[in-house]
């Protein structure tokens, strides 16, 4: 699983399909959760712990509203 981090950031950078990301401040905790965008239509969480376990997938639509009540 490779990690592109935000930097600070509170929305995905734009990157290609597939890429992971997790945020700058979980640099160094073990129970960190990744996201990535999945063919433009749904992001996917899964745990850089875990790369082979379960990924959630969740509709960009849903996605964009879980991340506007948390901004």
């Amino acid at each position: 699983m490779k990690i592109v981090h935000t930097h600070g950031r509170k929305s995905l950078p734009l990157l290609p399909d597939g890429e992971w990301v997790k945020a700058e401040p979980s640099q160094g905790v073990s129970n960190c959760a990744a996201c990535r965008l999945a063919g433009g239509r749904s992001v996917q969480m899964g745990d850089t712990q875990n790369p082979d376990a379960v990924v959630l997938v969740f509709p960009a639509r849903e996605w964009g509203a879980f991340l506007g009540l948390t901004a």
